[in-house]
Protein backbone atom coordinates (compact mmCIF):
# COMPACT_ATOMS: atom_id res chain seq x y z
CA UNK A 1 0.00 0.00 0.00
CA UNK A 2 2.95 1.98 0.91
CA UNK A 3 4.57 1.81 -2.25
CA UNK A 4 1.49 1.86 -4.33
CA UNK A 5 1.33 5.37 -2.47
CA UNK A 6 4.65 6.43 -3.42
CA UNK A 7 4.33 5.47 -7.10
CA UNK A 8 1.42 7.61 -7.12
CA UNK A 9 3.14 10.70 -5.83
CA UNK A 10 6.09 10.75 -8.20
CA UNK A 11 3.41 9.80 -11.39
CA UNK A 12 1.56 13.04 -9.94
CA UNK A 13 4.35 14.95 -10.01
CA UNK A 14 5.57 13.34 -13.94
CA UNK A 15 1.70 13.04 -15.61
CA UNK A 16 -0.96 14.31 -14.05
CA UNK A 17 -3.56 12.08 -16.58
CA UNK A 18 -1.67 8.85 -15.53
CA UNK A 19 -1.86 9.40 -11.95
CA UNK A 20 -5.48 9.69 -11.61
CA UNK A 21 -6.11 6.31 -13.24
CA UNK A 22 -3.35 5.01 -10.60
CA UNK A 23 -5.04 7.08 -7.77
CA UNK A 24 -8.09 5.08 -9.05
CA UNK A 25 -6.62 1.59 -9.24
CA UNK A 26 -5.10 2.00 -5.68
CA UNK A 27 -8.24 3.33 -3.88
CA UNK A 28 -9.87 0.46 -5.59
CA UNK A 29 -6.97 -2.00 -4.41
CA UNK A 30 -7.43 -0.16 -0.90
CA UNK A 31 -11.18 -0.71 -0.62
CA UNK A 32 -10.70 -4.32 -1.91
CA UNK A 33 -8.45 -4.59 0.93
CA UNK A 34 -10.57 -3.44 3.33
CA UNK A 35 -13.46 -4.95 1.93
CA UNK A 36 -11.40 -8.51 3.29
CA UNK A 37 -10.58 -7.05 6.25
CA UNK A 38 -14.01 -6.48 7.68
CA UNK A 39 -15.14 -9.89 6.31
CA UNK A 40 -12.03 -11.52 7.83
CA UNK A 41 -12.83 -9.78 11.17
CA UNK A 42 -16.11 -10.65 11.17
CA UNK A 43 -15.14 -14.60 10.62
CA UNK A 44 -12.91 -14.30 13.56
CA UNK A 45 -15.65 -12.34 15.92
CA UNK A 46 -18.27 -14.89 14.64
CA UNK A 47 -15.56 -17.78 15.38
CA UNK A 48 -14.90 -16.62 18.92
CA UNK A 49 -18.45 -16.25 19.65
CA UNK A 50 -19.07 -19.60 18.56
CA UNK A 51 -16.02 -20.45 20.68
CA UNK A 52 -17.34 -18.39 23.82
CA UNK A 53 -20.85 -20.26 23.62
CA UNK A 54 -18.85 -23.21 23.75
CA UNK A 55 -17.22 -22.17 26.55
CA UNK A 56 -20.38 -21.17 28.28
CA UNK A 57 -21.80 -24.79 27.50
CA UNK A 58 -19.09 -26.56 29.03
CA UNK A 59 -18.61 -24.41 32.50
CA UNK A 60 -22.30 -24.78 32.68
CA UNK A 61 -21.79 -28.51 32.58
CA UNK A 62 -18.93 -28.82 34.97
CA UNK A 63 -20.47 -26.15 37.10
CA UNK A 64 -23.59 -29.03 37.26
CA UNK A 65 -21.51 -32.01 37.84
CA UNK A 66 -19.70 -30.03 40.52
CA UNK A 67 -22.65 -29.13 41.94
CA UNK A 68 -24.17 -32.99 41.61
CA UNK A 69 -20.57 -34.36 43.12
CA UNK A 70 -20.56 -31.54 46.17
CA UNK A 71 -24.41 -33.09 47.02
CA UNK A 72 -23.37 -36.67 46.97
CA UNK A 73 -19.88 -36.44 49.18
CA UNK A 74 -21.85 -33.74 51.31
CA UNK A 75 -24.68 -36.89 51.88
CA UNK A 76 -21.78 -38.91 52.35
CA UNK A 77 -20.33 -36.81 54.86
CA UNK A 78 -23.49 -36.37 56.59
CA UNK A 79 -24.15 -40.28 56.60
CA UNK A 80 -20.46 -40.64 58.20
CA UNK A 81 -21.24 -38.15 60.47
CA UNK A 82 -23.96 -40.21 61.74
CA UNK A 83 -22.13 -43.29 61.96
CA UNK A 84 -19.72 -41.65 63.98
CA UNK A 85 -22.23 -40.81 66.65
CA UNK A 86 -23.38 -44.35 66.29
CA UNK A 87 -20.41 -45.30 67.20
CA UNK A 88 -19.77 -43.06 70.03
CA UNK A 89 -23.02 -44.26 71.81
CA UNK A 90 -21.85 -47.24 71.53
CA UNK A 91 -18.45 -46.61 72.69
CA UNK A 92 -20.44 -44.91 75.85
CA UNK A 93 -22.51 -47.98 76.35
CA UNK A 94 -19.56 -49.82 76.36
CA UNK A 95 -17.56 -47.47 78.76
CA UNK A 96 -20.50 -47.31 81.00
CA UNK A 97 -20.78 -51.39 81.22
CA UNK A 98 -16.98 -51.88 82.01
CA UNK A 99 -17.66 -49.31 85.21
CA UNK A 100 -20.34 -51.09 86.42
CA UNK A 101 -18.55 -54.46 86.17
CA UNK A 102 -15.32 -52.08 87.67
CA UNK A 103 -17.26 -51.26 90.52
CA UNK A 104 -19.15 -54.40 91.53
CA UNK A 105 -17.53 -55.82 94.16
CA UNK A 106 -14.92 -58.26 93.42
CA UNK A 107 -16.61 -61.66 92.44
CA UNK A 108 -14.79 -64.35 94.91
CA UNK A 109 -13.78 -67.49 93.59
CA UNK A 110 -15.01 -70.58 95.31
CA UNK A 111 -13.24 -71.80 97.91
CA UNK A 112 -13.32 -74.99 98.13
CA UNK A 113 -12.78 -75.31 102.06
CA UNK A 114 -15.55 -72.62 102.26
CA UNK A 115 -18.00 -74.57 100.55
CA UNK A 116 -16.99 -77.69 102.49
CA UNK A 117 -17.56 -76.10 105.90
CA UNK A 118 -20.80 -74.48 104.25
CA UNK A 119 -22.10 -77.80 103.25
CA UNK A 120 -21.50 -79.54 106.76
CA UNK A 121 -23.09 -76.58 108.78
CA UNK A 122 -26.48 -76.45 106.88
CA UNK A 123 -27.09 -80.40 105.62
CA UNK A 124 -25.82 -83.58 106.32
CA UNK A 125 -23.48 -84.89 104.00
CA UNK A 126 -22.08 -88.71 104.21
CA UNK A 127 -19.73 -90.77 102.03
CA UNK A 128 -16.30 -89.54 100.69
CA UNK A 129 -16.69 -85.43 101.20
CA UNK A 130 -13.10 -85.39 100.15
CA UNK A 131 -13.44 -85.90 96.84
CA UNK A 132 -16.60 -84.02 97.04
CA UNK A 133 -13.90 -81.10 97.90
CA UNK A 134 -11.23 -82.54 95.24
CA UNK A 135 -14.43 -81.95 92.76
CA UNK A 136 -14.38 -78.21 93.77
CA UNK A 137 -10.62 -77.69 93.66
CA UNK A 138 -10.51 -79.10 90.63
CA UNK A 139 -13.15 -76.55 89.54
CA UNK A 140 -11.65 -73.59 90.85
CA UNK A 141 -8.39 -74.31 88.83
CA UNK A 142 -9.79 -75.36 86.09
CA UNK A 143 -8.21 -78.00 85.60
CA UNK A 144 -10.00 -82.18 83.77
CA UNK A 145 -11.17 -84.44 86.51
CA UNK A 146 -9.33 -87.49 86.12
CA UNK A 147 -10.15 -90.35 84.13
CA UNK A 148 -9.97 -93.00 86.99
CA UNK A 149 -11.94 -90.78 89.42
CA UNK A 150 -15.47 -92.50 88.96
CA UNK A 151 -17.63 -90.09 91.18
CA UNK A 152 -22.04 -90.91 91.77
CA UNK A 153 -23.75 -87.90 93.66
CA UNK A 154 -26.92 -88.63 95.27
CA UNK A 155 -28.59 -85.24 96.70
CA UNK A 156 -31.65 -86.13 98.47
CA UNK A 157 -33.48 -83.27 99.80
CA UNK A 158 -36.50 -84.77 102.65
CA UNK A 159 -38.29 -82.25 102.73
CA UNK A 160 -39.68 -82.51 99.16
CA UNK A 161 -39.54 -86.15 99.26
CA UNK A 162 -42.80 -86.28 96.84
CA UNK A 163 -41.62 -83.44 94.62
CA UNK A 164 -40.59 -84.56 90.95
CA UNK A 165 -36.62 -83.04 90.57
CA UNK A 166 -36.36 -81.62 87.07
CA UNK A 167 -33.59 -81.90 84.55
CA UNK A 168 -30.77 -80.58 85.05
CA UNK A 169 -29.28 -80.10 81.80
CA UNK A 170 -32.95 -78.62 80.71
CA UNK A 171 -33.36 -76.28 84.39
CA UNK A 172 -29.32 -75.23 83.05
CA UNK A 173 -30.14 -74.56 79.73
CA UNK A 174 -33.36 -72.88 81.12
CA UNK A 175 -31.16 -70.54 83.62
CA UNK A 176 -28.68 -69.37 81.01
CA UNK A 177 -31.49 -68.29 78.89
CA UNK A 178 -33.28 -66.31 81.87
CA UNK A 179 -29.53 -64.69 82.63
CA UNK A 180 -28.79 -63.59 79.13
CA UNK A 181 -32.58 -62.38 79.02
CA UNK A 182 -31.67 -60.11 81.91
CA UNK A 183 -28.41 -58.90 80.51
CA UNK A 184 -29.52 -57.96 76.98
CA UNK A 185 -31.94 -55.84 79.09
CA UNK A 186 -30.13 -53.96 80.69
Amino acid sequence: MVAAHRRLRERVGSQNGVALIDAAAARSECEEIKREWVLNCQYWKHELQVAQQGVGVVEERMSSEIRDLKAHYQDQVEALKADKAALKSQIADLQAQVSILKSRPDVKPTDPWGFSEFLQENSEISGNWNRLHDLLVSYQEDTIVPDHWTTIMNVTALDERKKPVPDFKKRLSEERARQAAEEAAK
